[in-house]
């Protein structure tokens, strides 16, 4: 396979990750981590350098860290524990394995809501709880589609140079 090709061939499968990140059962950052990691692998590290896959590779760490790390700021700032974001994120994970989004993110909200009843005895600082997680995931979904598309156009600045 020649080296334009390839490039589009990784192109695409970067940007399915990137859309990925809004579907359930597709793993966004890791699918465009992987097209950058395969793409330079097959081209020798010719177009797509070692620097700037070194680069692509920070970046896909810090955007997933700053995903976690945003949904748990989200159930923080309604009052939460570290827990119930925690059990939101494991929920959500499973439940996109597994249902629809939809059936996922209710899922979790009941799980966080759950865990803060159980922490407080308060319905009003349960909501509150799960209310920040729901806006921390949602958040952390555009943080960690920020990270990809400037993964994309590393790799496109890479490619075209």
């Amino acid at each position: 396979m020649d080296s334009n090709a390839l490039a589009i061939l990784a192109l695409l499968v970067m940007l399915l990750g990137a859309v990925g990140m809004f579907v359930p059962g597709v793993p966004g950052m890791p699918l465009v981590w992987l097209a950058a990691l395969a793409y330079a692998l097959l081209d020798g590290f010719h177009h797509l350098g070692i620097l700037q896959f070194i680069l692509i590779t920070l970046l896909a760490l810090v955007g997933a860290a700053a995903g976690i790390l945003t949904t748990q700021a989200g159930v923080r700032a309604g009052g939460g524990a570290r827990a119930s974001g925690i059990i939101g994120s494991c929920i959500v994970v499973l439940g996109l394995i597994f249902f629809t989004v939809p059936v996922a993110i209710a899922a979790a909200l009941l799980g966080v809501f759950g865990s803060e009843w159980r922490r407080k005895r308060s319905p009003t600082s349960a909501a509150k709880s799960s209310a920040g997680w729901l806006g921390g995931y949602l958040f952390s979904t555009l943080v960690e589609l920020f990270f990809a598309v400037l993964i994309i156009m590393i790799f496109l600045w890479s490619v075209a140079t």
